[in-house]
């Protein structure tokens, strides 16, 4: 059967809205025993403007399925095999030809690619595979659930290759700088509905890998949630050129720590920023009482600095306030100048601090250098130098 308007498919079987997609083929293969009854053959094929699909399916006993609620054995018995084929160029038009009325950016093509097949008692997803495919960029995802009926075990594997962050440009709406390659990948697992969900993810380039692990409790209350979170960065002063900032030291980077949250209480706990000899350790919470509730959301935390140097960090800073303070048209220049005094009041109150505490240390080695105690300033640090 072959028909040019899909929507009569739908008028046929009684519903009053199908979108029409294209030119639906249909074409089956029936055979008999004298025990059984089969679909030796099934094959849809939809083609139109936006979308080429294609179903094939087999069933070795049809008689067997009238039977499965009664005993899912029946599945096996029923021998079913369905295997589906879809594309198409843009996304963005198949939703807007299907009249969903959902508004997305232009994200390219998609490829699925399924297959559904029945074990002994039940139905097993083996592969569901999507890839979505832009300028710069490709995304594949792959899919398997070992029971379809029960779900006990779903497992999810995800890549991403990115030739550059300015592809992505559009989809963040915001110009993200040229840069060389970047990979992605997250696996994600549960063994059923009720158990947490186990998330891998890793991201590389430009001289950096990203690792986090985390789990969901319960895959419907995703604000709940533990991560760990593992970063390596080869150059600091790399990074630091990819978003347009001058860092002007060339040092590897480690930076860890650990993030929970719950309804109302978000928390980042040993946050660590290591660069060879300095660290940083800072934790912080973001609490947000409940609606009925008349107290404020608030935020808490503590930062440790240790041996952390910040003079060549301030000197880069002012030498871009400078260079800001030369391009700027004369309206500007009142503001970018006010901007230059607050980096010199920041340069001069580190550099006390930096060398009062230099000052208590030497001191505190002379007095007991067995003890190796470390001696801080209890003023406040400029931490507008970060910036």
């Amino acid at each position: 059967m072959e028909t040019e308007v899909l929507d009569e498919i739908g008028k046929l079987a009684g519903l009053d809205m199908i979108p029409d997609l294209g030119t639906l083929t249909i074409q089956a293969d029936l055979g008999s025993s004298d025990t059984s009854l089969a679909l030796e053959n099934l094959d849809l094929a939809l083609y139109g403007e936006t979308l080429e699909a294609r179903i094939k399916a087999v069933v070795a006993d049809l008689m067997a399925l009238t039977t499965v609620a009664e005993d899912r054995k029946s599945l096996g018995v029923a021998g079913l095999d369905v295997s589906l084929d879809a594309n198409t160029e843009s996304v963005v038009d198949l939703l807007k030809q299907a009249g969903l009325g959902v508004v997305l950016p232009e994200i390219g093509s998609l490829d699925l690619e399924a297959h559904l097949g029945s074990t002994e008692a039940s139905l097993t997803l083996d592969t569901l595979k999507a890839s979505l495919t832009q300028d710069g960029l490709e995304t594949t995802a792959d899919l398997v659930i070992e029971d379809v009926l029960k779900l006990p075990g779903v497992k999810v594997i995800a890549d991403g290759n990115l030739d550059s962050l300015s592809t992505l440009s559009e989809l963040a709406k915001t110009e993200l700088p040229q840069t060389g390659p970047w990979v992605l990948r997250i696996k994600a697992d549960t063994e059923s509905l009720e158990s947490p969900v186990i998330i891998a993810a890793q991201l590389e380039g430009e001289g950096t890998k990203t690792v986090v692990d985390g789990s969901l409790p319960d895959i419907l209350a995703p604000q709940t949630f533990e991560t760990q979170l593992d970063i390596d960065v080869e150059s600091l002063a790399r990074v630091g050129a990819l978003f347009g900032k001058k860092i002007p030291e060339d040092k590897p980077v480690k930076i860890t720590g650990k993030a929970w949250g719950k309804p109302g209480e978000y928390r980042i706990e040993e946050l660590t920023v290591r660069e060879e000899q300095s660290e940083i350790l800072a934790s912080l919470a973001y609490l947000h009482p409940p609606a009925a509730d008349v107290e404020r959301a608030s935020i808490i935390g503590e930062l440790t600095i240790t041996d952390f140097d910040f003079t060549d960090y301030l000197a880069a800073k002012k030498e871009t306030v400078e260079s800001e303070a030369e391009q700027a048209p004369d309206a500007d220049k009142e503001s970018l100048e006010k901007k230059m005094d607050a980096v010199e009041k920041e340069s001069e109150t580190v550099g006390s601090e930096m060398g009062a505490e230099q000052d208590k240390k030497d001191q505190q080695t002379e007095e007991a250098p067995t003890t190796n105690k470390r001696i801080f300033s209890d003023k406040p640090l400029a931490v507008g130098v970060l910036r």
